[in-house]
């Protein structure tokens, strides 16, 4: 009867120690699912305000080259204003870059194309830009991260 007692005993301390690992593997793959959801939220979230930033700010530029001085608005001034825009502009792009590259980590495959196309697409009307101005102002131009 005492080694049937000690055999049951040695199963059942097997199985709980089974268990507990089964437990804490599930538990840290629940963790790592629940902390990439995490962090492609925070992707999306970032992209998705920068893209918007960039949006606006280009949509302005636009406008003001189009419209052209306006009363109160000397050309320094709209020059200025546009200057300004595209270093914001500049500035959001280098952060979506540096959310593009971490989202790609957790992303399918698909969104990774868009970000690199996007990226690609970037570098490309700046490089037009700057050889229609004469030169690349420092810092623009960079390749895709």
């Amino acid at each position: 009867m005492v080694g049937v007692l000690d055999t049951i005993k040695h199963n059942l301390s097997e199985m709980t120690l089974t268990t507990e690992t089964i437990k804490t593997q599930v538990s840290g793959e629940a963790w790592m699912k629940q902390r990439r959801a995490e962090i492609k939220w925070e992707c999306y979230s970032k992209l998705a305000e920068d893209l918007g930033e960039l949006a606006t700010l280009l949509q302005e530029v636009r406008f003001i080259r189009r419209r052209g001085p306006v009363p109160g608005f000397d050309q320094a001034a709209l020059d200025n204003k546009i200057a300004l825009n595209q270093a914001a502009a500049d500035a959001a792009m280098e952060r979506h870059r540096r959310y593009a590259s971490i989202a790609r980590i957790v992303v399918p495959p698909e969104v990774r194309t868009f970000l690199s196309t996007f990226a690609d697409e970037w570098n490309r009307t700046v490089l037009l830009e700057d050889q229609y101005r004469g030169s690349p102002p420092a810092g623009r131009g960079q390749p895709a991260g």
